[in-house]
């Protein structure tokens, strides 16, 4: 029987708040456990439903009737005429979570709740999830340019409140599956390359001495997966290999 070397949560645990993520985590995996979530608890759970505000409060969008399927579940928002820049969004939410949730991790640390050497991780998604799931595709473009850098923004903030060698991001890489296999339209003229340049562009913000993990996430939004044998056929480890590839942000991302 092959003996585990460590224990990695990906992202959501179904307990109360992160407090009780932790301390869970901690009373059953002990010194295998190399990184903590905060388990995406309260107004956090469902993966980007937070994001639902963000775009359905925010004035600088209107809400028009699009596709709706297991993967869109919204009706879309298109930008109003009203320019859009980076004050358009107040906040995403993210970095607020995640500082308040790194305190709790801390103290738990500290108590010896938690193994001394565990790191405190935060889950992201990509821009690209929560704009293709809210906003109109002809929209993506300009919305997904201004949406990428003020999560860039939240991700700076992220890693300036929390001690250097304690912070491990972790990338949900979700949706980009959808438009690999051509479940989801998209305006990436070469699918791809796209996802692979952002994903290359977003890894190049990650400090090298913080760990980065990549979470590729294929789904089944509804319990639909019919795509699994052209998921089965697709060179997953190709991709995988070009993004790991390194972190250095070498060309333009097409935004």
């Amino acid at each position: 029987m092959t003996t585990p070397t460590g224990v990695h949560l990906v992202r959501s645990v179904p307990l109360s708040d992160s407090s009780e993520v932790s301390r869970t985590a901690g009373s059953i995996h002990g010194d295998r456990l190399l990184r903590v979530p905060d388990g995406e608890t309260g107004v956090q759970s469902n993966w980007i439903g937070r994001q639902f505000a963000v775009f359905y409060d925010n004035p600088i969008f209107e809400t028009v009737e699009g596709t709706q399927d297991a993967y869109r579940p919204f009706p879309s928002c298109v930008r109003k005429s009203a320019a859009l820049t980076e004050d358009s969004f107040s906040t995403l939410g993210y970095a607020d979570a995640a500082v308040a949730s790194y305190r709790v991790f801390a103290q738990l640390k500290e108590s010896g709740d938690l193994p001394s050497r565990v790191w405190f991780q935060v889950s992201l998604p990509t821009p690209l999830a929560p704009v293709s799931s809210f906003v109109a595709l002809t929209d993506w473009a300009v919305v997904e340019t201004v949406y990428e850098s003020v999560m860039i923004s939240e991700l700076a903030e992220i890693i300036q409140a929390i001690p250097r060698n304690e912070p491990a991001i972790l990338r949900d890489v979700a949706v980009e599956f959808s438009i690999l296999e051509g479940i989801m339209t998209s305006y990436l003229e070469d699918a791809e390359a796209g996802v692979i340049e952002r994903l290359l562009w977003l890894g190049a913000h990650v400090p090298e001495d913080v760990s980065l993990v990549n979470h590729l996430s294929y789904g089944d939004a509804g319990h639909q997966c019919d795509q699994i044998p052209r998921c089965a056929q697709h060179d997953i480890v190709l991709m995988l290999t070009k993004v790991n590839r390194g972190r250095t942000y070498t060309g333009a991302n097409g935004l």
